[in-house]
């Protein structure tokens, strides 16, 4: 399928991709979402500010070897 060209006065305003699946749909969406773009801009924020967290650490505790309990305290 092609795009669609939208015009106004016999110049394009807008185009409409053709979307062949859920997948496309579910990728297409959030890229164009303003909300979703705020989210990620600010969650990358703190890596580039800091520069993350070495690779190995990253692994460790994906695998949950470093993973430390969300309360210390209570019983």
């Amino acid at each position: 399928m092609e795009p669609v060209v939208v015009t106004r006065n016999g110049k394009a305003v807008a185009v409409l991709p053709a979307v062949t699946g859920d997948d496309e749909t579910e990728r297409l969406v959030p890229a164009h979402s303003p909300k979703f773009q705020s989210l990620l801009d600010k969650s990358r924020r703190p890596i580039e500010d800091t520069g993350g967290i070495p690779h190995d650490q990253f692994w460790r505790e994906v695998k949950g070897e470093a993973r430390k309990p969300l309360h210390t305290d209570g019983p």
